[in-house]
């Protein structure tokens, strides 16, 4: 079995390389190359490419199919499209809730939001409502979009 996943020189990659490789995972890490850490073990393969532009992303993952994508990092959207018919599994994590009053509370009433969050609460709806949660918003539709069974978080 293989996995990609992007973003693995983060924080959280070196836990998710080795939650995988502990797995039976043969994982190779998507990157810009800028640093490479200690905790990635030599058996890990190495992509080097800018996963925030398209045509860096189609031309670093060119014949490549993995059973699972994890996606922690660059701009999961165009991932998503590029990774369609290549990948098995998609799991994206975003950083940002895109849910209406999560980035202003003030815009519910009362104020703030509902903890827990339902999953059907009402997401934001447009760029003047608050332009960065509107992107993501978008962002979550196009994963879904391309790979129907995706998780994202």
């Amino acid at each position: 079995m293989k996995a990609l996943v992007v973003g693995g020189t983060g924080p959280t990659g070196p836990y998710l390389v080795q939650g995988l490789m502990a797995r039976g995972y043969e994982v190779s890490i998507f990157h810009r190359g800028t640093h490479e850490i200690p905790e990635i073990p030599p058996e890990v393969e190495h992509i080097h490419g800018d996963p925030h532009f398209m045509e860096t992303i189609e031309e670093s993952l060119a014949g490549r199919t993995f059973d699972i994508a994890v996606v922690t990092y660059g701009r999961i959207r165009y991932l998503a499209q590029a990774l369609v018919g290549k990948v098995g599994r998609f799991v994206s994590i975003g950083g940002v809730a895109s849910y209406r009053g999560y980035m202003r509370p003030q815009d519910l009433s009362p104020a703030g939001m509902p903890i827990p969050v339902p999953e059907d609460a009402p997401l934001v709806a447009s760029e003047d409502e608050h332009r960065f949660s509107y992107l993501i918003a978008q962002t979550e539709q196009a994963v879904l979009e391309y790979h129907p069974e995706a998780a994202h978080f």
